[in-house]
């Protein structure tokens, strides 16, 4: 049998009336493993790398401090029960898995364990840093936050995002990622609750 141009499926020839039906059988269970092997590269195209953790117990901050919650150069969580709930490609110790465009982010509850100072500040920060080398000029630096400032006997919830990029030249990588929180409650230590989230997920095979 001869096979088209496109694609290279095996064509019916017109001539031969005989093998008919056997060569349509031949061309649809071609066109069935060239589909089947579509929709496996689709399905994985939509598995992109991901990783999702969540804290399993409460976290005390002492008054008026910075608690650094998440470091990558050190691999380290300072979360009491800190615990991964998806990976798709992260290795452990933490690491980015490949070239391109990440969305990563935070989420949590803080809440004043006594005295609430009215209108004082409650803050999430986020980082990535790429270091200096052949292939950029100058360090690239991301960085975010979601501020609020804490209103008499409540709770703040906090959600920080945003986007970095990995690019995989030479050593290049983030040399950091990193997840604080920042309050000025001077009169009682704040507490972030258990379920707290932070997330690295992949977004694009395009780097800037």
């Amino acid at each position: 049998m001869k096979e088209t141009e496109r694609f290279s499926l095996p064509k019916p020839e017109g001539q031969d009336f005989a093998d008919g039906a056997l060569q349509l059988q031949a061309l649809a269970e071609a066109v069935d493993i060239d589909l089947s092997n579509l929709q496996q590269s689709l399905t994985n195209s939509l598995r992109t790398p991901a990783y999702i953790g969540v804290s399993t117990a409460t976290v005390t901050i002492a008054s008026t401090e910075v608690l650094q919650l998440f470091d990558d150069a050190t691999n380290i969580f300072n979360l009491t029960g800190f615990t991964t709930v998806y990976n798709n490609g992260f290795a452990n110790p933490f690491t980015i898995p490949e070239q391109g465009s990440y969305l990563f982010g935070c989420y949590g509850v803080v809440t004043c364990d006594g005295a609430v100072n009215a209108n004082t500040l409650r803050r999430f920060i986020i980082a990535a840093s790429v270091p200096n080398g052949p292939q950029f000029t100058s360090q690239k630096s991301y960085s975010y936050w979601e501020q609020t400032l804490q209103a008499p006997a409540a709770s703040s919830y906090l959600c920080a995002a945003g986007t970095f990029d990995y690019q995989v030249i030479g050593d290049a990588r983030p040399k950091i990622l990193w997840w604080g929180f920042e309050h000025d409650n001077t009169s009682s230590t704040v507490t972030m609750a258990t379920g707290a989230l932070w997330w690295v997920i992949k977004i694009s095979d395009l780097a800037s």
